[in-house]
């Protein structure tokens, strides 16, 4: 009941609001003004509406969690979760410029940071939905996205799985079902070594760049979820180098995609040249995956 009358009178603060703006301007002056930024009758109506639309939305969500089950609302999660993209680029924007720019390969552009979700930003504000379906919604999210990380981005895993994003007591590791890795000819450029090294993760020149790598890549066995599909992705450049610069990745990550599988896990990799060239094989069918990379061996120039 004190909720119903908490909402009414929201409303009729809104419709004081617009009556009152109604009043003291008629539509000609409108007409005749330039609309200035956020004029004041503007203000008030917003700071009317933000409790009115967050107390409907608790209404909302307390309904939701009486009238469901908790596999339905899952099933609500998914709906919301799939109305964005169905791949998070794990970025963070935040590495100094110069520690970027020595490498040729990485560009030095700052991305926006992937901690900042705002087509999601209500659903996870729990006073919108209240602290359980908030807390739902974020497990769903790290159950429903594919994270990608970048070769040149590598060293965000560690922060990745170990910062509770949305301060709800979760981990990513806990959650997770699907990761992109990407690697290619330059992934044993400095930027991942000279990132662990700023962020104090290993000592200043403790590692070389390929040890920085294989630093990263153990992050991946964090993941503690049932079921965990990675999928690693090599780009190639097509030239005289390819099939070497090829050899060399799967060199580099065969003991890894064994290690993966050992775990139970889903393990696939899809080779993507720069003409568009696309070669993948994939566990799922039962045969060993690294028998199955003789397939993608015979690419030739």
């Amino acid at each position: 009941m004190r909720e119903e009358t908490y909402i009414e009178r929201c409303r009729q603060q809104i419709c004081e609001t617009v009556e009152e703006r109604t009043k003291s301007t008629s539509e000609t002056d409108d007409l005749l003004t330039i609309p200035k930024p956020r004029r004041e009758w503007e203000k008030h109506l917003q700071a009317d509406v933000e409790p009115y639309a967050r107390a409907l939305c608790l209404k909302l969500a307390h309904s939701i969690l009486f009238a469901l089950p908790r596999h339905i609302r899952a099933q609500v999660y998914s709906y919301v979760l799939d109305s964005g993209s169905p791949r998070v680029t794990v970025c963070d924007g935040k590495l100094p410029r110069h520690l970027r720019s020595s490498c040729s390969h990485a560009t030095v552009q700052s991305y926006d940071s992937f901690w900042k979700l705002a087509d999601l930003e209500h659903y996870l504000d729990p006073s919108y939905v209240g602290p359980k379906m908030a807390r739902e919604i974020a497990e769903a999210y790290y159950k429903a996205k594919t994270f990608y990380f970048d070769y040149h981005e590598l060293h965000l895993l560690h922060k990745f799985f170990t910062v509770d994003r949305f301060g709800y007591g979760l981990l990513p590791t806990d959650y997770i079902r699907t990761m992109e890795v990407v690697l290619d000819g330059h992934y044993l450029c400095r930027c991942n070594r000279t990132a662990l090294a700023h962020y104090g993760l290993i000592p200043v020149d403790s590692m070389t760049s390929e040890e920085a790598v294989r630093w990263c890549f153990e992050q991946l066995f964090m993941l503690n979820s049932h079921v965990v599909h990675i999928r690693l992705i090599v780009y190639l450049h097509e030239g005289r180098r390819m099939l070497q610069e090829f050899q060399e990745v799967l060199h580099f990550a065969l003991p890894f995609v064994r290690r993966f599988r050992a775990q139970g896990w889903h393990v696939s990799i899809k080779s993507c040249t720069n003409h568009g060239r696309e070669e993948s094989i994939d566990d799922a069918d039962g045969e060993l995956i690294d028998q199955n990379l003789s397939k993608m061996m015979t690419i030739r120039i």
